[in-house]
């Protein structure tokens, strides 16, 4: 999946130099623009982006199997808030600079800095602003924030309804839903509420974008089976405790020994794992020795 995220970033690298050099509308444009390579764009528009948060929602899968909704909401706060608050400050205003100058000349660009820090700047032409500071193209990242610390806060407060909400990852529906609702949101909602990446406003981006990460994001096992780490079973509530049962693979041991079923209870809490019997050996699950 590694290969696959990288992949995925490369060409959204690609596309959005293209940008630059086509007739489509965008913040920057080449006086040389033309149509040459707008068929290509067209080719991976309407899944380029989608594919990046269904690999993120998986990402986030895997982190939410092995860690306790606390812990998942404050690791990934800070694997995503603190790289966006950078890139708002340091890596986008070039290209707002840029924009301007383009737009307006250099005079719009006098204390260009602190005037895009302070959202003082007034940029406005034709009735439209330029609010400031921007994410711009980093909205992928904003939104992928708002996601999972939403889903952090699901886990915690409604794991029976998390758990639930998983029924679309099953083969059947995983296969058949994808085509039908990507067709009802480009040819239904994006023409009736355009495509913002505002997060508020934008209809469209959460429809389409964001039932591409949340289904790949729920962890059947909801929070039960947060104590045994990410090889589990599909958990049960049982009057209302949570139990999980989970896999030890000889891999994740590093040794030739039967894989052995190890019983977690009260999942996340459980002060200790018992090995089931038959099994031998003194092994380390999650920093408990049974």
């Amino acid at each position: 999946m590694d290969w696959l995220r990288i992949g995925a970033f490369a060409l959204l690298i690609l596309y959005h130099c293209g940008m630059y050099y086509v007739t489509w509308d965008w913040h920057i444009k080449s006086p040389a623009a033309s149509t040459a390579a707008e068929p290509l764009m067209l080719l991976v528009n309407p899944w380029r982006l989608g594919l990046l948060f269904v690999i993120s929602g998986i990402a986030t899968r895997f982190m939410a199997d092995r860690l306790a909704p606390a812990q998942l909401m404050v690791r990934r706060f800070h694997r995503l808030f603190w790289p966006l608050f950078f890139g708002m400050l340091v890596v986008v205003p070039p290209q707002t600079y840029y924009q301007l100058l383009d737009l307006a000349g250099p005079a719009a660009t006098q204390d260009f800095w602190w005037r895009y820090v302070t959202g003082s700047g007034d940029w406005c032409r034709a009735g439209q602003c330029l609010v400031t500071p921007t994410w711009n193209h980093l909205w992928f990242v904003a939104y992928l924030l708002v996601y999972t610390l939403l889903l952090a806060a699901m886990l915690r407060l409604m794991p029976t309804f998390a758990a639930r909400l998983a029924f679309v990852t099953r083969p059947a529906l995983f296969l058949l839903l994808p085509l039908p609702w990507l067709v009802f949101t480009r040819v239904v909602l994006k023409p009736a509420f355009g495509e913002t990446h505002a997060l508020f406003d934008d209809v469209y981006g959460h429809a389409a974008y964001g039932w591409a990460f949340w289904p790949r994001a729920t962890p059947r096992c909801s929070t039960g089976c947060h104590g045994c780490g990410r090889f589990c079973l599909p958990c049960q509530l049982r009057s209302g405790r949570r139990s999980g049962r989970c896999l030890m693979i000889s891999a994740a041991l590093r040794s030739p020994l039967p894989v052995p079923a190890v019983r977690c209870r009260n999942g996340v809490r459980s002060p200790a794992c018992s090995v089931s019997p038959g099994a031998s050996g003194t092994m380390t699950i999650l920093g408990v020795n049974p």
